[in-house]
This record gives structure tokens, C-alpha cells and sequence, in this order.
């Protein structure tokens, strides 16, 4: 859990200034669920707890079952942040 919240909070660093630039606008985070989607829903209630708390944003999340819903959504634009490994960062920057 604890090395979630760091990674969390590193990958929205980038996104500070343009959350608070745009003042009340929502912020959507996808996240991948590597076993238990359920138990993940839970464990990130902190985390975003947190970055709203710290970024005075509303932050919206769902949590995703693998790579390639994370990389569509962040596609469509139905995300503004993902979490994923960096061979799916390069692939997703590359198609």
C-alpha cells in the first residue's frame, strides 16, 4: 500500500499545475487491478483521498483488469492518469 501512494503521488507531481489551472475540473485516474479489482476499489480510497485533499481537485477513479483498458481509456480520454509498467507506457506512446 505504502509504495502505491508514493508512485501516486510522484505520477500526479506532473499533473499539478494543470489541475489547479483549471480550478474545479475533475481529475480521473485509472488503475490496474493485478488480482483482486474489488480489493484494489478499496485500497486506493486513501490515495485519492489524499490528492484531493492535497491538490483541491475531485478526483474520479476506476479500476481496469488489465493494460489494454488502461491504455484505451486514457485513448478516449475517459481518463487523465493511468498506472501501468513501462513497456505499456512505450507501446501506448508508440500505436
Amino acid at each position: 500500500m505504502k509504495r502505491l501512494v508514493i508512485i501516486a503521488m510522484l505520477a500526479v507531481t506532473a499533473f499539478m499545475g494543470t489541475a489547479q489551472a483549471a480550478g474545479d475540473a475533475d481529475l480521473t485516474i485509472v488503475f490496474i487491478a493485478y488480482q483482486n479489482p474489488e480489493q484494489l476499489a478499496g485500497d486506493v480510497k486513501p490515495v485519492v483521498a489524499h490528492l484531493e485533499k492535497e491538490l483541491d481537485v475531485s478526483i474520479k477513479y476506476f479500476v481496469a483488469t488489465n493494460y489494454a483498458a488502461v491504455v484505451e481509456a486514457l485513448r478516449n480520454k475517459t481518463a487523465d492518469m493511468g498506472f501501468m509498467g513501462p513497456l505499456q507506457y512505450v507501446m501506448a506512446n508508440h500505436y
